[in-house]
């Protein structure tokens, strides 16, 4: 094989999407694509058990080079995210060697597809849980409308607004579940797009003004002049404002401001978000997030909710590689705070404080 072929074999293995690691005779790496540095860090040179652990990926390289065909293993590696890779080890007899195995190990993605598994079955469980009970409320009105009441115009218009509030929390159970669905689904692509941080808290506060108002809460905004440009979803990023100002609202003793804060520093930019309600007892903080986790599940019922709005925003956090924040205490209200990277080149010209 003279150099030109050479060159095109390698440029090829370079090209793969998906990470590709080279192995010699004793299972030590060749060769690595962009795609495994990426993923697994500079492996060359170094031993397969040293670069993967898993006894089944060790038991398929031993077989591929002893010219057997090894089965497909199923690998996860942390990582922010983590991510679920297909494993294939394949035996290869290209050596200037004749006899002299040498195998290619194949790392293919499917954390989408077994996402898409793992949130179809959540979707249908956490689904039927919720909608159980007040869709048996539902039927037991009808029934009692078509029955015993039929004739009673003030229990049906009694029931009718009974019906009509439990139809509602309904729609608005199926749109959370339906927008948390989508959000864990792309959990692990990070968003390409931008956000004008500052202008999405504005408007969050505008479009809350009226609620914050009929509760006889005051919203107070403080921002430096300037913030950095962040870069993801302006949709989901809108959506982690609108539901942390929203529970602020709801959770807060009237007569009391909600304190709104943008703040910059160290190559970050935190949004908080301060209430002066009841406080959360420490055992709870914790578990916050977890979908359809509830301090007082009647209290939350009463009041809209869903159970949903902390998960839905700690994932979208997740996808953006921020933190979420959570302090308080009881009697002393609470302070939930997004921290969100800026990109390098905004740190370059962001303006020092």
């Amino acid at each position: 094989m003279n150099r030109a072929d050479l060159s095109t074999i390698r440029a090829i293995f370079d090209a793969f999407s998906d990470p590709l690691l080279l192995l010699d005779a004793v299972g030590t790496v060749l060769r690595q694509n962009s795609s495994a540095r990426r993923v697994l860090g500079d492996v060359a040179g170094a031993k397969m058990s040293s670069v993967i652990s898993s006894p089944q990926i060790l038991n398929s390289v031993d077989a591929a080079l002893r010219g057997e065909t090894p089965q497909s293993v199923e690998l996860v590696l942390p990582d922010n995210i983590d991510h679920t890779y297909n494993v294939n080890v394949q035996p290869l007899y290209f050596s200037a060697r004749p006899g002299s195995p040498r195998a290619l190990v194949t790392l293919h993605d499917i954390t989408t597809l077994r996402r898409s598994e793992q949130l179809g079955v959540e979707f249908l469980a956490n689904a039927s849980h919720e909608l159980r009970t007040p869709l048996a409320s539902l039927l037991g009105f009808i029934e009692t409308l078509q029955g015993p009441a039929k004739d009673d115009a003030e229990a049906r218009e009694r029931f009718l607004e009974i019906m009509h509030a439990q139809a509602s929390r309904m729609t608005r159970l199926v749109q959370d579940l339906l927008s948390l669905a989508r959000i864990e689904f792309n959990e692990h692509v990070a968003p390409t797009g931008t956000v004008d941080l500052l202008l999405t808290v504005k408007q969050a506060v505008e479009q809350l003004q009226h609620r914050a108002t009929s509760r006889k809460v005051v919203l107070q905004l403080s921002a430096p002049a300037h913030v950095p440009t962040l870069r993801g979803d302006p949709d989901q990023i809108m959506q982690v404002c609108q539901n942390l100002i929203e529970n602020a609202i709801k959770y807060t003793h009237e007569n009391t401001p909600i304190e709104i804060t943008l703040t910059q520093e160290q190559g970050q930019i935190c949004l908080s978000i301060r209430d002066h309600g009841p406080g959360i007892a420490r055992e709870h903080i914790p578990r916050l997030t977890e979908r359809f986790y509830r301090i007082d599940a009647g209290r939350s019922r009463h009041m809209g909710g869903t159970g949903l709005g902390l998960s839905i925003v700690k994932h979208i956090i997740n996808r953006h590689r921020g933190q979420l924040q959570i302090e308080s205490e009881l009697g002393h209200g609470s302070r939930f705070e997004v921290i969100l990277p800026i990109p390098d080149e905004e740190v370059t010209h962001a303006p020092s404080r």
